[in-house]
């Protein structure tokens, strides 16, 4: 500063965002921003660069917390121009690894994500601090990630883990955070036994630091709810899912784009719970929360639209399901490109469509195409075995038998080995109880089918349970 007073000044705005960036960790949003908004101000009056950076990367740091992550960019990208402008690199690096994460996961658009990765890149290389190095991994794999990349994502998030190792004087939080993007992509891979163990360690970490009421509480609540309903625990899942709406709601306010997490994850409990009204309201909360927040082209919308779509299909009414699987399709192709294995996801969906209204070449070419985008998950993903059964029924429903064999018991032997829900697994058993009966081997296929309903029971299945039986009936 030019003078004493402006010194002084400097001196007393810097303190006051000191308290903004402490209210901020401490989940405290509304503390936060009523001293982030004056201070901001009082800097832009002042003047000082070096200051004015710090109070414009603090606001935009509290918006992306709250959820305006355009306003947050905005922010974060003045601030970083204007950090580097005064040889602030640390403050300029820390900006451009926040805004590689921001651009390519919250808002999904990967073509920034990229630039600032070159960015943050050059910048760690110049001043290879292992703070920053850390920060920079976990950033990077983020976006890979987003992109689809899942096992980049892994091997970058470990990567993450072994610099922070090395750091001088760890910092749980960062771990915490790095350890807990893992679990993620762990999770999407379908390795839920290493998902569990990483989600468990992120909450008692975060609750040891923040208390039980923080956001970041909430997120490793929801993650650990999402790998109970993978399990088929939904008893264990529910309180997960409530727990972390309840302190979203308290926190963040309830309709911040987090909270829709634990709202799709109690919708995706009330299915298997055979309350399809619950269920089916709830998505339609979290797509309401998403659009107004996001905007209805976010990528997170096609993740709840596939989702609604899915139970859709699942109670049979097949043009509502059409048209949100097709919102999910587009949504998706448009943030995150043609190639992304989501895909896969929303077009086996939406082959099973077509297939329940016999239009078998359409649901032919839609099965083909979520095959050959869904090889990206790995070949013993569950999720892929998902597609491949899809693939394996619109097969068999065109007589195309050796097409069917190989999708039908590959998806099966997955499901089996891999411990999956009931559910999923009878289905499994249900497709290939037909096949065998194709083959001229109707004792097998009833066999099969009779093993699957005896494994099912309560209302999560009892749609299915009605299936079966039909199916024995007829054979």
């Amino acid at each position: 500063p030019a003078s004493p007073e402006q010194q002084a000044e400097s001196d007393a705005i810097a303190a006051r965002l000191a308290k903004v960036e402490a209210f901020a960790r401490a989940g405290k949003y509304a503390a936060a921003v009523a001293l982030a908004e004056p201070a901001l101000a009082d800097a832009e009056a002042l003047g000082y660069a070096p200051t004015l950076a710090r109070a414009e990367l603090a606001r935009g740091s509290l918006e992306v917390e709250r959820g305006d992550y355009s306003e947050g960019a905005e922010l974060l990208e003045r601030g970083f121009a204007r950090a580097l402008a005064a040889g602030d690199d640390e403050r300029a690096n820390d900006a451009a690894r926040r805004l590689v994460r921001l651009y390519g996961a919250s808002l999904a658009k990967p073509e920034q994500a990229r630039a600032w990765e070159l960015v943050a890149e050059g910048l760690t290389a110049r001043d290879p601090d292992p703070a920053g190095a850390f920060e920079l991994a976990v950033a990077l794999a983020t976006v890979a990630g987003q992109r689809g990349e899942f096992e980049a994502a892994r091997a970058g998030f470990e990567r993450a883990l072994e610099l922070w190792q090395a750091l001088p004087a760890g910092d749980p939080v960062r771990r915490a955070t790095a350890l807990n993007n893992l679990a993620i992509y762990e999770f999407r891979l379908g390795r839920l036994e290493l998902a569990e163990a990483h989600f468990g360690e992120v909450h008692t970490a975060f609750t040891e630091t923040y208390g039980r009421q923080h956001p970041r509480v909430a997120t490793a609540l929801t993650n650990l709810g999402n790998v109970a309903l993978a399990a088929a625990d939904y008893a264990g899942a529910q309180p997960h899912f409530e727990a972390a709406e309840a302190i979203w709601s308290r926190t963040v306010g309830p309709e911040h784009p987090d909270l829709a997490a634990a709202v799709i994850g109690l919708a995706a409990v009330h299915t298997r719970l055979g309350a399809y009204d619950q269920a089916l309201a709830a998505f339609e909360r979290a797509h309401a929360i998403q659009s107004a927040a996001l905007g209805p082209e976010h990528a997170q919308l096609g993740y709840t639209l596939a989702n609604h779509g899915g139970v859709l299909v699942d109670l049979g009414r097949y043009g509502e399901a059409r048209s949100k699987l097709e919102q999910a399709r587009t949504v998706w192709e448009a943030a995150m490109g043609p190639e992304h294995a989501l895909l896969a996801v929303p077009l086996a969906q939406l082959a099973e469509v077509e297939l329940a209204e016999g239009a078998l070449e359409l649901a032919g070419e839609r099965a083909a195409r979520a095959v050959e985008l869904g090889r990206q998950f790995g070949s013993d993903n569950p999720k892929f075995a998902s597609v491949r059964l899809t693939a394996g029924k619109v097969a068999l429903a065109r007589g195309r038998l050796d097409e069917a064999r190989t999708d039908i018991e590959a998806a099966h032997a997955l499901f089996a080995a891999s411990g999956a829900e009931p559910g999923m697994r009878a289905r499994s058993e249900l497709a290939l109880a037909e096949l065998r009966v194709r083959e001229g081997q109707p004792e097998t296929g009833r066999e099969l089918v009779e093993r699957a309903l005896g494994r099912l029971s309560g209302p999560a299945d009892a749609r299915l349970q009605a299936q079966l039986r039909e199916w024995l009936a007829a054979h």
